[in-house]
């Protein structure tokens, strides 16, 4: 395989050799072979009628077939690990870990310790899983309405894993596209233009370039001060990590217009926060991890039906039969501790479940209400709350018939920043989510005004929908959606190994690498579940590695190691 890949590199840098001097410049340091980068980001939100199917099977691919899938737009060759079989089989005496709280976090750990056999018992304190990744019955269409949108990326390899190992790949497609519509021009009586995003036949990192040059809402400085600057974010390292991305654009030079029409529109929708309140690190991890490391980590990771039934019916189902037992509408009052360990857990109910295990996946918030009071003034837990959380706000809104063809699209420049339809209309007609992050500036508006703003908003894109009668709106805010990833704050996020035997933590806010998303809860319930493993001495490495960064990207950014 050596030649094969001497080949390869040859024939891509041959192929990328203009691409690179227009676009990139000239290296900064010598070839190197790229090691995964395990520090990691997002998840996040355009014209597919015929959305792809995500795949996931593993394929044996001769040298050509694996030519082919490097340089070709439609191959993605998806490496996700399996769980490992399970070392020893688990004694029958063995009490379960007990999991509290049944979100993405709690209920990745609860899979990673079925997959090795051993016996956990969940209580969530709510009647439905899948905490803020969750569902609420709409009883005037009597449908499962999710509370927000949840969109994962290619380079959610922990996600995938999680999709995978339970069999949800049909309730999931992969976008291969993005739709930006571009921002309201108030002296045009024209629609806006809808300017398509996708990956060209080239290596990470050239392999976005063309379809950046297509977003024509943006002029050619503008493209071109983009460009500079996601290399200089790709290279950034050191102490300019931990500062405000805010500033650290205005000092590279991008000007209003970029901020607005490009670095604002991808950031604020994947940490949902905005620029000033975003640390560099974190905003570095979505465009290294999502879009110049790998061809394929940019694209969209989208439900194709609710949450409810991926989390609360199959994801729970999947649990029954690999022995885990949940239990629902079951709140658990504090952890039991004794002679310096964890001894169970008490319910609301008074009573007591021994566990000699206890795995805490819950808002951090929460967090020292269920801890023994020796340990809610431990520093580890006092420095929680100095984490700030954000808002993400939803508009759901049903019409009579469809407003637009497209599954989803990004909105520049407007109140609402990403629009998501149904894939198949109920008999009620067209429904159609709408996304506001950083939502700060809703929370204290009047609900009816900024639906109706957002519907305008609408119209004013697609006027073919002006006809369309709205049946129904709703807004749901999900207050503290996110934890913010502000300058200073990953030093505040404890490990899932906590100092206390018996006790362990899973939470997006704990330390994965990751920002407060989907992925970095799945990961942080695989890091509980293998600390709990460890200390059964039963060690399994149940975390999927990270996309390898593509070698071209290794070379022109300098990523693919660990950044200081």
């Amino acid at each position: 395989m050596a030649w094969l890949l001497r080949a390869v590199s040859r024939h891509n840098l041959r192929l990328s050799h203009r691409f690179t001097k227009r676009f990139i410049g000239e290296p900064r340091q010598p070839p190197r072979l790229a090691c995964p980068d395990h520090s990691n980001h997002p998840a996040f939100p355009g014209h597919h009628v015929n959305p792809t199917p995500l795949p996931f099977e593993h394929e044996t691919l001769s040298p050509a077939s694996l030519l082919g899938a490097f340089l070709s737009r439609t191959v993605t060759v998806v490496r996700v690990m399996s769980a490992p079989p399970p070392s020893t089989p688990p004694r029958g005496t063995e009490p379960p870990t007990v999991i509290v709280g049944g979100g993405l976090a709690g209920l990745s750990a609860a899979v990673g310790l079925a997959t090795q056999g051993r016996p956990a018992l969940l209580f969530e304190s709510r009647l439905r899983l899948g905490g803020r990744a969750g569902s609420f019955h709409d009883g005037a269409t009597e449908e499962w309405i999710d509370h927000c949108q949840h969109v994962g990326m290619g380079c959610c390899t922990s996600l995938l894993w999680l999709i995978q190992t339970v069999g949800l790949e049909e309730c999931f497609r992969r976008d291969r596209a993005l739709h930006f519509v571009a921002p309201p021009d108030p002296a045009s009586s024209q629609p806006p233009l809808v300017h398509r995003l996708q990956a060209a036949p080239l290596p990470a990192p050239l392999h976005l370039l063309p379809g950046l040059s297509q977003l024509k809402y943006l002029d050619g400085r503008r493209r071109r001060e983009i460009r500079r600057g996601m290399l200089a974010l790709a290279r950034c390292s050191g102490p300019d990590l931990d500062r405000s991305f805010d500033d650290w654009l205005s000092e590279h030079g991008q000007s209003p217009e970029s901020v607005a029409g490009f670095w604002e529109v991808i950031l604020v929708s994947a940490l949902s926060e905005s620029l000033d309140h975003i640390a560099v690190s974190h905003a570095r991890h979505v465009f290294v991890s999502g879009f110049l490391g790998h061809r394929s980590g940019w694209e969209l990771i989208v439900p194709r039906v609710p949450l409810e039934e991926i989390y609360g019916t199959r994801l729970s189902g999947w649990l029954a039969d690999h022995g885990v037992e949940v239990r629902t509408g079951s709140a658990v009052r504090n952890v039991e501790w004794e002679n310096e360990r964890v001894v169970g857990v008490r319910l609301a109910d008074e009573r007591v479940v021994a566990a000699d295990r206890v795995v805490l996946a819950v808002p951090h918030h929460r967090l020292g209400n269920l801890l023994p009071e020796p340990l809610e003034s431990h520093p580890q837990v006092t420095a929680l709350e100095q984490l700030d959380t954000a808002p993400i706000a939803a508009v759901h809104l049903w019409f009579d018939r469809p407003v637009t063809d497209l599954p989803h699209a990004v909105l520049v420049g407007r109140l609402g920043q990403w629009v998501f339809r149904r894939e198949s209309p109920t008999e009620n007609g067209d429904y159609l989510q709408v996304v506001i992050s950083a939502a700060r500036h809703v929370t204290g508006r009047d609900r009816e005004e900024v639906i109706s703003e957002v519907v305008d908003e609408l119209r004013a894109i697609w006027p073919e929908s002006v006809g369309a009668r709205l049946h129904r709106s709703r807004l749901v805010i999900e207050h503290r959606a996110v934890v913010s990833p502000r300058p200073g704050t990953d030093s505040l996020r404890p490990e899932q190994l906590s100092p206390w035997t018996g006790l362990y933590l899973a939470g997006d806010w704990t330390r994965t690498g990751w920002p407060s998303t989907m992925e970095g809860a799945v990961r942080s319930g695989l890091s509980a579940a293998e600390a709990v493993l460890a200390d059964l001495s039963v060690p399994a490495q149940l975390q999927p590695p990270d996309l390898v960064p593509g070698r071209l990207a290794g070379w022109l950014l300098g990523i693919g190691r660990k950044t200081p």
